[in-house]
C-alpha cells in the first residue's frame, strides 16, 4: 500500500472508530488493528491520537468544503440556494452521521489548543464559502438584500450544528428529517415578489 493510501485508510478507520466509540474510547492500538498495521506505522503518519483526531476533523471539513463549493458553482445565479439544496441531499450520504458526531465530539474538546485551532480553521472555511455564496445570491436578487450575510451564515451554521445534535441523539434516520429545513430557510430568505400594479 502506498504511503498516501495508508494515511487515507488510517483517516477512514479513525473517523469510524472515533464516531462510534468517542475519543477516549478509541485507542491508537484499536485504529492500527482495524487498519491492519502496527502502531509504529500509524505513528509514521501521525504524532499521536490527538493529531490523528485533528487530521480526521480537517479531512472531513475539506470534503465538506469541496461539496459546498461544488454546490455553489453548480448554480452561479443562486450559489447559496445551491448549497442549501445540497445540504438536503448530503444528509443521506453515508459519511455524514460520522462527520456530525465527530464535530460534536470536537466541541467538547475545545480546551485543547490543537482542537481549538482545528475548529477555528474549519469555522473560517465554512464562513468564507457560505458567506461568499450568500453575498452572490443577494447580488443576483435570489436572497433578500436587507438581511446581513453574516446572520444568514450563522443561521445556516446553526442548522448544521442542529444536524450534529439530532444525529447524536436520534441517529441517522432522524437526521434525514432535517433535509427540508434548508429549503424552508431559502423560502424565508427569498425576496418578496413585486406587488402587482
Amino acid at each position: 500500500m502506498t504511503r498516501e493510501g495508508r494515511r487515507a485508510l488510517l483517516l477512514k478507520v479513525g473517523r469510524g472508530l472515533f464516531a462510534e466509540r468517542g475519543y477516549h474510547g478509541t485507542s491508537v492500538g484499536d485504529i492500527a488493528r482495524e487498519a491492519d498495521c502496527s502502531e509504529a506505522v500509524l505513528y509514521q503518519h501521525f504524532g499521536g491520537k490527538l493529531e490523528l483526531f485533528s487530521a480526521v476533523l480537517v479531512d472531513q471539513a475539506d470534503r465538506m468544503r469541496g461539496r459546498l463549493e461544488a454546490a455553489a458553482k453548480a448554480d452561479p445565479e443562486d450559489p447559496f440556494g445551491g448549497i442549501a439544496r445540497a445540504l438536503g441531499e448530503r444528509v443521506r450520504e453515508p459519511d455524514v452521521p460520522d462527520s456530525l458526531k465527530l464535530r460534536s465530539l470536537a466541541v467538547t474538546m475545545v480546551d485543547d489548543p490543537a482542537i481549538r485551532e482545528t475548529l477555528d480553521g474549519i469555522r473560517a472555511g465554512f464562513v468564507e464559502v457560505v458567506g461568499t455564496a450568500v453575498r452572490r445570491s443577494q447580488e443576483t436578487g435570489r436572497l433578500r438584500g436587507d438581511v446581513d450575510p453574516e446572520h444568514v451564515v450563522a443561521l445556516f451554521g446553526g442548522l448544521s450544528f442542529l444536524g450534529a445534535f439530532t444525529c447524536a441523539l436520534g441517529g441517522d434516520r432522524e437526521l434525514q428529517r432535517l433535509a427540508p429545513v434548508a429549503e424552508t430557510l431559502i423560502q424565508i430568505l427569498a425576496p418578496s415578489p413585486p406587488e402587482a400594479p
